[in-house]
């Protein structure tokens, strides 16, 4: 994996950047409970750069990624992590100095590069890497000084000749050089979308961030896992179920849903987990009386967030409500009473009648306005 962020402030979501944060957050999780299911036999973990948005994380974030190294270390797989640019080695506030290092975990410290080599039963699994220091891109530090044995992995964050969308201050890897070096694969951080290559006859693979973090990454993403033996290499991806916002318009006289519970059951079983965000639109009218209020206590609790755009059927808009609080009109008289009552309520089954009451008020004061401007 590469390019986590944590931590990261997503400026380019709006009021959603919190619930961002948190999927990157659900994105590590995830990532260690594949890793430790054993079923599917990971024989190691490589974090490819910028596992943090900047170098001293919140202790939050640390934490949540000590207890996944540690589970990783209970099941005896290994987890090499290369720093990057935003969590860069370099910085003197690094935590990678500043706390000690989880069991299981190898950090990559180095301005000139070296080899990490682990035992996998019968087979070695040796990885070639230099930690993105300031001017360590020059080519004569980027391929392993030394070759390691068995299966062998080139491990760099930075971009190709041939990345597309990347920052200039990203350190250039020379993949010619690097394609000579007759490693079995390269994992390439930097890049946040994933792709494959070829460098000469070695495989390379940008496993790209697992949570899209600003506009034109917010497609769905990827989980890579490398199969490999000696002399051959097999790129599995594994498609994550998250979608940063899907925007979802909903004709409710189409579903004909008998209250907002059942739109909340209908929204979970159709997206369940794993689903980023939904701005969801509604239209159409409903039997019955909706209430503004619970629609929103009940889709607060789904297990993603959900924000309405569109809510026509209630006629509660926050705008037009707050519009009238300042009008001296009968419209906005029947508001304010309607709104004070409401909030006096303890009942939820009054409150719902309340609600229903000044929505169809205030479609009533609507549809009079609509018909003397006819």
């Amino acid at each position: 994996m590469a390019d986590l962020h944590l931590g990261a402030r997503l400026l380019e979501w709006g009021d959603h950047a919190e619930s961002g944060r948190q999927e990157i957050r659900h994105a590590w999780s995830e990532a260690i409970d594949m890793a430790t299911d054993k079923d599917r036999n990971i024989d190691a973990v490589v974090i490819a750069g910028d596992l943090f948005d900047r170098p001293d994380p919140d202790r939050e974030d640390w934490d949540l990624v000590r207890s996944g190294i540690e589970r990783l270390a209970e099941m005896e797989t290994p987890v090499i992590l290369l720093p990057g640019v935003y969590d860069g080695i370099f910085f003197p506030e690094s935590i990678y100095h500043r706390d000690t290092v989880p069991r299981g975990l190898s950090i990559v410290t180095g301005s000139e590069p070296e080899v990490f080599s682990f035992v996998l039963g019968e087979q070695t699994l040796s990885f070639c890497s230099v930690a993105p220091y300031p001017g360590n891109d020059r080519p004569e530090l980027i391929p392993s000084a030394e070759k390691g044995s068995g299966i062998r992995v080139g491990l760099y964050h930075g971009q190709g000749e041939t990345d597309p969308g990347c920052p200039g201050w990203l350190p250039e890897i020379d993949p010619g050089l690097l394609g000579e070096d007759k490693l079995d694969l390269i994992v390439l951080g930097g890049p946040h979308n994933f792709r494959e290559d070829q460098w000469g006859s070695t495989p390379v693979v940008s496993p790209g961030t697992p949570v899209g973090l600003r506009p034109g990454e917010w497609e769905d993403r990827v989980w890579v896992i490398a199969e490999m033996v000696e002399g051959r290499t097999r790129i599995q991806c594994e498609k994550r179920k998250v979608g940063v916002i899907r925007d979802l318009h909903i004709d409710l006289e189409k579903k004909s849903f008998k209250d907002e519970k059942e739109l909340r059951a209908f929204l979970h079983e159709e997206y369940g987990e794993g689903t980023g965000m939904i701005d969801l639109d509604l239209s159409g009218e409903v039997e019955g009386i909706w209430s503004d209020r619970i629609l929103e206590k009940e889709l607060s609790t789904l297990p993603f967030p959900v924000r309405i755009t569109n809510r026509t059927i209630l006629a509660l808009d926050r705008g037009t409500v707050s519009e009238l609080q300042s009008q001296d009109t009968v419209e906005a008289r029947f508001a304010r009473e309607l709104q004070s009552r409401i909030s006096d309520v303890a009942d939820p089954a009054k409150e719902k009648i309340l609600d229903g009451a000044m929505r169809r008020g205030l479609q009533e004061f609507q549809n009079v306005g609509e018909h003397h401007e006819d």
